[in-house]
């Protein structure tokens, strides 16, 4: 029974699968595998090299067929033929060509030769260039040979326009005038740029290009100018002389493999090349990677069959029992497997994710404590006495000044504050509430201090709707008139305002008080510290706390900022989102 037990376990069948691969791979693998691998790689290769030169040269034809469009396009137009017949003085056609120049930054210029020797340039400042004799240009004389068709030419530096030397490949056609007759030539002069981007980023391999030759030059080439200069040889008789339209050779004088395709539109030979050593090195690399994997085999095949079953088998064990514990809720377990094998990354991933939900349920339940106490904070902290005792003292004064007028205004300004202030409402309420608040809280302050207090609220009405933490406000505002204006000589200003950031949006409260110092403003935002000699804190509910509930609604990355010098004012700048609370959130 014992024996029949072994024979059904991992651990066996694990061994015997092993010695059957060991005898099965060592006698097939490398004969075999050697042979397709390079045949695969030299075919993969040889595709896509084809695969790349054919769309290159479907984009080229693509690009060429739209050139030519837009030239039957310029040539059909009722002012070109009225130009080319002697009735109109060019100006249409010149708003005609500049037309498609601002649509069309892939072309260079665009200008038309009547038969009788007048010339449209697209710009009216150009002028032909004295030295230059178009009817002797190539692109001219083919296209008046080629009559209803067109004529391309390769890369060249044009000298038509006078002071304007561009790298350019020039489409020329006939045209004809309104009574059908050939009457001049079209020129558009195409942006050299445009076939070398579409060159430059077909790679092939660490040593591969393409290039493009018409039936006499070099249309694009990467290594141009050293081909120009003789510094560089490329094997453009194998790839020009060749007649058919699609094929790949190898040519040895150069080590190099080209595949090329024939243009229909324009007739270049667009070709890949990619270097023969590279191809000769990789079969090197298989062959070697073969010849070891093969030593390997039969050196410790044997060894890894009989260690490798007891090996794993432990391992899975533990971690087996690891998921157990976790799956009873303890997620402080921790499977000690030491292997680097897969179990072992698995046996790691799989501790780390139980930190991570270690982690995140106490983070969790800290957040909903913080939160707690936080609201709980908020509600107790939501009336200040001393404000209140303060403003009531104000009105009793102003009423036994005969002050109705006041009386009734700062009244109406307290009642609304506190309202607000004892109202069930969630949290989180619309900037506007807030607002609404904030001026009630600064009418106040500003019938106690009269013309020592000025304040301005400025918040565009489009972030009217965002939501916002309750009370945010008043603690900072608080803050800038107790411990900014009150102490400064003379009257100061408290400024609120706000303005959108994209997903996000900031308020500013910002007052010309006094000022604070740079370890003033350090402990002001510290949960842990005390505030530092002459600094803020807030005797409602507080500047930390005003920043440790943003963050706790909406993330550590929003919150305060401030910025002050002794002096010269205090700024706090708070960072809210536009999108309102995180999901679960109030």
């Amino acid at each position: 029974m014992k024996n029949m037990k072994y024979t059904k376990s991992i651990r066996f069948k694990i061994l015997i699968s092993f010695i059957i691969l060991i005898f099965t791979i060592t006698a097939t693998v490398f004969s075999l595998s050697y042979y397709f691998t390079l045949r695969i790689m030299e075919n993969n290769t040889i595709a896509y090299t084809q695969k790349l030169v054919g769309m290159l040269s479907d984009q080229v034809d693509n690009y060429i067929s739209y050139m030519d469009n837009i030239s039957d396009t310029i040539a059909a137009d009722s002012d070109v033929k009225r130009f080319l017949s002697g009735s109109d003085n060019g100006q249409e056609v010149r708003e005609r060509m500049n037309a498609v120049l601002s649509v069309r930054s892939d072309i260079s210029s665009i200008i038309l030769f009547s038969d009788d020797g007048r010339v449209v340039l697209d710009k009216e400042n150009q002028t032909l260039n004295p030295y230059a004799n178009y009817q002797e240009t190539q692109w001219y004389q083919q296209a008046k040979a080629a009559d209803s068709g067109y004529a391309i030419t390769s890369s060249y530096v044009q000298n038509i326009i006078k002071d304007d030397y561009r790298w350019v490949i020039s489409m020329a056609k006939t045209v004809r005038n309104k009574d059908g007759a050939p009457a001049g030539v079209l020129l558009i002069d195409l942006n050299y740029n445009v076939i070398r981007d579409l060159c430059v980023n077909i790679t092939l391999g660490e040593n591969g290009y393409v290039f493009i030759l018409n039936s006499s030059s070099m249309v694009y080439h990467p290594h141009q100018q050293l081909i120009y200069a003789n510094i560089k040889q490329e094997a453009t008789d194998v790839v020009s002389r060749d007649p058919r339209t699609a094929f790949t050779t190898r040519n040895d004088a150069t080590g190099r493999y080209y595949t090329v395709e024939t243009s229909q539109k324009s007739g270049w030979k667009v070709a890949g090349t990619y270097d023969l050593k590279e191809i000769l090195t990789y079969r090197r690399m298989v062959n070697n990677t073969y010849i070891v994997l093969f030593l390997v085999f039969l050196a410790i095949g044997f060894f890894i069959s009989q260690k490798l079953s007891s090996m794993l088998t432990k391992p899975m064990n533990q971690l087996i029992a690891g998921m157990r514990r976790a799956e009873q809720g303890a997620f402080d377990t921790k499977v000690n497997i030491t292997t680097e094998d897969e179990i072992g990354r698995l046996a790691s991933v799989f501790n780390t994710m139980l930190s991570h939900i270690d982690e995140l349920v106490e983070k969790n339940k800290e957040e909903l404590e913080n939160k707690r106490k936080s609201e709980l904070k908020a509600l107790q902290a939501q009336i200040n006495p001393h404000f209140l005792y303060n403003t009531l003292d104000s009105i009793v004064w102003m009423a036994e000044m005969e002050k109705s007028q006041d009386v009734v205004e700062m009244t109406l300004a307290l009642s609304n504050l506190f309202r607000s202030s004892i109202s069930d409402q969630n949290e989180l309420v619309p900037l506007e509430t807030e607002l609404k608040n904030i001026e009630s809280y600064l009418t106040i302050q500003k019938y106690r201090y009269a013309d020592k207090l000025n304040f301005k609220i400025d918040i565009p009405g489009e972030l009217y709707g965002c939501l916002v933490i309750k009370l945010m406000l008043q603690p900072l505002v608080e803050n800038a008139i107790y411990h900014g204006i009150k102490e400064k000589n003379g009257p100061g200003m408290v400024v609120i305002s706000g303005f959108d950031a994209g997903a996000d949006f900031i308020l500013n409260v910002e007052d010309d008080g006094t000022g604070m110092t740079k370890e003033q403003i350090r402990s002001l935002l510290d949960a842990n510290s005390e505030p530092a000699a002459g600094g803020r804190h807030s005797s409602g509910i507080g500047v930390k706390n005003v920043d440790k509930r943003i963050k706790l609604y909406f993330g550590e990355e929003y919150g305060l900022t401030y910025s002050s010098e002794p002096g010269r004012g205090t700024r706090v700048m708070i960072l809210l989102p536009k999108t309102g609370t995180k999901e679960g959130d109030a």
